[in-house]
């Protein structure tokens, strides 16, 4: 294992509020050189210092960076011989002074690093299928997938003993899923909302919303959670995901393409996408803030934490960027 150091690239952009207002804030960013093309797919930041990022290419590697000085340098490790696209870290209050993260991508194996000071190790191989996301939550790993908008899948084992699994299938591909409290989870895909209250045991579908190409979902609490979709849809709840509220309509001219959903708490937040796209909200969603004059690359995931954060995508892009 060897540590790569990136060089930065400082750059001054602005935010500007979508809606009608004309405010515009600062925003500092620098790109992060990572010496490769490869598509990050996932980050998270277990404290200041100590983060993860995971990606590759589709067919020829799995590759993890590790870095335990806030982003400074990395640690570069390869996991699988195919693309990791799923990444989460145990959503249990109580678990997450672990550091424990999961990972899963092409082929269904499943790897942890069970704490800060750790690497990623192959604990289970549930299903030989093609994954994109995953989410714990204490002893339940649940990992959600599929291929060509068909053919969805959706298996969940217990992190003691992965030998312990089960497969539902589903007629379309999932592509997200994540815990809102140990009981209520839920995964969202190609025209596909679906909810469960007992850990992931059983699933219905929510009929509310059955279009649409939902690529994201997070819970920042046990009632308030976000979803995005890939025609830059936006939902909500408040009620733990039994009903959601859109707070922005499907795209039809010039469509936003959101991939990834992260909020901090119930008011801050962010979603990127394609094309460089990058909306800051501080209000729960009610209002957006829009980076105009990121780099244009596909965005596939963003990390934040109070009035900083990480982006990751396509060729290797790596952001850090403070407001």
């Amino acid at each position: 294992m060897k540590s790569f150091f990136f060089s930065p690239k400082i750059a001054f952009i602005f935010l500007f509020f979508s809606a009608c207002k004309k405010e515009t804030i600062p925003v500092k960013w620098t790109q992060k050189e990572t010496k490769s093309d490869y598509e990050w797919r996932g980050i998270q930041f277990f404290d200041a210092k100590n983060g993860v990022i995971i990606g590759g290419k589709t067919w020829s590697g799995g590759y993890v960076l590790q870095t335990r000085d806030g982003g400074e340098t990395w640690q570069f490790d390869s996991v699988q011989q195919w693309c990791l696209y799923g990444l989460s870290q145990d959503s249990k209050p109580k678990n997450r002074a672990d550091g424990a993260f999961f990972t899963i991508g092409i082929s269904g194996q499943v790897f942890e690093r069970k704490n800060k000071d750790s690497t990623f190790s192959k604990v289970g191989n549930p299903f030989w299928r093609w994954f994109h996301g995953i989410a714990a939550r204490g002893e339940r790993v649940i990992a959600v997938g599929g291929e060509s908008w068909n053919s969805g899948v959706l298996a969940h084992f217990q992190r003691g003993n992965p030998s312990l699994s089960r497969m539902d299938t589903f007629p379309q591909e999932l592509e997200a899923v994540a815990f809102a409290d140990d009981s209520v989870v839920a995964a969202v895909g190609y025209g596909l909302v679906l909810r469960s209250e007992n850990g992931g045991t059983s699933w219905s579908p929510l009929k509310q919303w059955d279009s649409g190409f939902y690529k994201s979902v997070c819970f920042p609490s046990e009632k308030i959670g976000y979803i995005v979709g890939y025609s830059g849809e936006i939902l909500k709840t408040t009620d733990g995901g039994k009903t959601w509220t859109r707070l922005q309509s499907p795209n039809t001219y010039k469509p936003k393409r959101f991939n990834h959903v992260f909020f901090t708490d119930i008011l801050r937040g962010g979603i990127c996408g394609d094309n460089g796209v990058f909306w800051r909200t501080t209000d729960g969603g009610e209002t957006w803030q829009v980076v105009e004059d990121f780099p244009k690359v596909n965005f596939y995931a963003i990390f934040m934490r109070e009035n900083e954060g990480w982006l990751v995508g396509k060729e290797g892009t790596v952001i850090k960027f403070s407001f």
